[in-house]
């Protein structure tokens, strides 16, 4: 836990946690909202705030409702946008 700024005669803290998510394919979406769930539940944190970001260019982070003909929608969307190279890993919301 790493003391971040003081505000007022308190401070506000901030906790880092590190997920490794695999694919198994060039461009997938990848549900992590059960992942982050635990993080947060096992952080013992109550209040505050979530950010969740990708450390690397060609992958993202997408909240959004996990539905089928919506994820279908997305990766038709990525096929033609992108050359295929890129490998994409995209979180989706429930």
């Amino acid at each position: 836990m790493k003391k971040l700024m003081h505000s007022s005669n308190s401070f506000i803290t901030g906790r880092v946690r590190i997920m490794e998510i695999q694919t198994t394919t060039q461009t997938e979406l990848i549900d992590i909202t059960d992942r982050v769930r635990a993080a947060v539940r096992e952080s013992g944190v109550k209040d505050g705030i979530c950010v969740i970001s990708t450390r690397h260019s060609t992958g993202s982070v997408i909240i959004n409702e996990n539905e089928r003909g919506l994820r279908n929608d997305i990766l038709e969307m990525f096929g033609k946008t992108y050359s295929g190279k890129q490998k994409l890993c995209a979180q989706s919301n429930r």
